[in-house]
């Protein structure tokens, strides 16, 4: 047996990288304080009035941004200190009769990781196209004639066929492991290797049989409930709280007492970001699982192989705009019973004819949102492996989608930015104020020109809130077309149909927007559609007006890209028979 020990070079890059985030985390936290607790008092005593005003915004905007530094160091300290029996652990590669292994052994509250690749496994060793890497270190790739669902230690980076490679690489269809080594070991692995396994190895064997494999759903899950939830509002508590409590502005306690809220609120909520949650694969099924965590029940759902016919995988757009990211999909098409427990909030279960995600099926499914597309990919590519094929018909493969009656057009939510931008703008308003040491209540002109447009613009905001924040969406189906917004918080949801029969024309337009202008141009598209009689009740993203002739109503459906399929899907669909005029481009 032979050894490539990387301990010593795990082990030295540990103090490095805390010291460099210690540094950060001194001179911006220190930085902020003397801002606040020196320099402040400084300007307010010995400088012009009218000047210290100026220079006090300037100082607070200054230890704001430190202090988010602060925060931020903070919290990659934080991360490292976790990491750090990783970085201490006995690690490296080991070549033996059977294989090859990389592993890191447990140390401390970090478990013990391993990979091993057996040599009738390995098809070689070789070089990345993209040789990149951090000072000291060289990459290095295993490609692999088996699978690799084993958990590597944290060097070590596996890529699943068809999955999204590092930046730089080309996409393969087998198995490949990138491993980021000390540049001498690097240098050496290829010759190393293959004078071993020409010494000792057997004759090459079968790659093994796939095997079972664990699919986490929590990492970026307690990254996005951390970044934005928890700690903007713990920092905007601080804040606020250490403002309220230096100046006594009772003005100020509405919005402390808010953000102490939102912290609350956030610790609530945490138990389902935090509890082990994910998609476990074997020779059985499929099974959905979330751990139970404080004030928290687990739930799971298994769906066996002998009731899925189909796996299919697509995108839904993060946004609107036609540079939106988008957010792969996987749908379980099987014929099993409904879940009996709630599944997690990246799960749904989807019966026949009912929009989820961005389609509409004849057929009941299971639709999960994986954190990445490497994942959907790796997921997609085992099931198929793992899903035995029965011997009466073919199965559909990934690419094959059973039929579609409907089709459902996901919107993306209309005024989210405003929303937000406005109690920002509030909050602002609110702190500058305090920063310049104005006494809101103590002058008319204060009251009637920035407290009372404040107060009037955050209750807009919180009012417009929660059907901003709605799920939207347009089901187009053979007989109507249904404008859906869903229900949201104190905000009742709106289902407006309207049948093919009573729409007359259908319109691409580019109408004048807010939306648009802030993606830098002021008019986005939209899709007109001229209808007769009165349809009741539309979502907030349909615009009402005349239709030019009696008895017409235009409905102008906005949305950006998202709502083009609005003139394919009803001008399609539009009967002759029903005096339907044709689709019409932009005038």
């Amino acid at each position: 047996m032979q050894t490539i020990d990387l301990t010593a070079a795990s082990r030295r890059s540990l103090p490095r990288a805390l010291a460099a985030v210690l540094i950060l985390l001194t001179v911006s936290a220190a930085g902020c304080a003397g801002l606040m607790v020196y320099v402040r008092p400084l300007i307010d005593r010995h400088l012009d009035p009218a000047f210290a005003g100026v220079l006090g915004v300037v100082t607070g905007i200054a230890a704001l941004l430190l202090g988010v530094f602060a925060f931020g160091a903070a919290g990659v300290l934080v991360f490292l200190l976790v990491r750090a029996p990783a970085f201490l652990a006995r690690q490296g590669i080991r070549l033996d009769p059977g294989g090859l292994t990389l592993y890191q052994e447990r140390s401390g509250w970090s478990r013990e990781r391993s990979l091993h690749i057996p040599w009738g496994g390995l098809a070689g060793v070789g070089e990345p196209a993209n040789p990149e890497a951090r000072r000291g270190f060289a990459g290095s790739v295993l490609h692999l004639d088996g699978a690799a669902d084993a958990a590597p230690p944290q060097w070590a980076h596996v890529v699943a066929p068809g999955a999204e490679p590092p930046e730089g690489e080309p996409v393969s269809d087998a198995y490949r492991v990138f491993l980021q080594l000390p540049e001498d070991v690097a240098r050496d692995l290829p010759r190393t290797v293959a004078g071993y396994r020409a010494a000792v190895a057997p004759a090459a064997a079968p790659p093994p049989a796939a095997d079972g494999r664990w699919f986490s759903f929590r990492g970026m899950r307690v990254l996005g409930w951390a970044v934005a939830g928890f700690l903007p509002a713990l920092f905007l508590t601080g804040v606020l709280g250490w403002s309220w409590y230096d100046s006594g502005d009772p003005f100020l306690a509405v919005p402390a007492g808010a953000a102490g809220a939102a912290v609350l609120g956030a610790l609530a909520v945490g138990p389902r970001f935090w509890a082990p949650q994910g998609v476990r694969l074997d020779a059985r099924g499929l099974s959905v699982r979330r751990g139970p965590g404080p004030f928290l029940r687990g739930t799971r759902h298994f769906v066996p192989w002998e009731e899925v016919h189909a796996l299919t995988r697509h995108e839904r757009p993060r946004g609107t705009g036609t540079g939106s990211a988008r957010l792969p999909v996987l749908e379980v098409h099987a014929t099993g019973p409904a879940p009996e427990s709630p599944l997690p909030r990246w799960a749904r279960y989807v019966p026949a004819g009912t929009p989820g995600w961005g389609t509409v099926t004849d057929t009941p499914r299971l639709v999960l949102a994986p954190a990445d597309a490497r994942a959907a990919s790796e997921i997609l590519h085992l099931a198929e492996r793992l899903r035995p094929v029965p011997a009466s018909a073919p199965v559909p493969g990934p690419g094959a989608v059973p039929p579609r009656t409907d089709v459902w057009v996901e919107l993306p939510r209309r005024g989210l930015q405003r929303a937000v931008g406005a109690l920002g703008f509030f909050l602002i308003t609110v702190l500058m104020a305090v920063t310049l040491g104005f006494d809101l209540f103590a002058e008319p002109r204060m009251l009637l020109f920035v407290v009372l447009p404040s107060v009037l613009l955050a209750a807009w905001a919180l009012w417009r809130l929660p059907e901003a924040a709605a799920g939207s969406g347009i089901l187009i189906t053979d007989d109507a077309v249904e404008l859906v917004r869903n229900r949201c918080l104190w905000r009742s949801g709106v289902r407006t149909v309207v049948p093919l029969s009573s729409v007359t024309a259908v319109r691409r337009v580019r109408a004048p927007s807010l939306t648009g202008l802030a993606g830098g141009w002021p008019v986005e598209d939209a899709v007109d559609l001229f209808v007769t009689g009165n349809p009741g009740r539309t979502p907030h993203w349909v615009r009402r007006g005349r239709g030019g002739e009696p008895g017409t109503l235009r409905l102008r459906v906005m949305g950006g890209p998202a709502v083009l399929p609005l003139t394919g899907g009803v001008g399609g669909r539009l009967r002759p028979e029903a005096g339907a005029a044709p689709v019409r481009s932009p005038e």
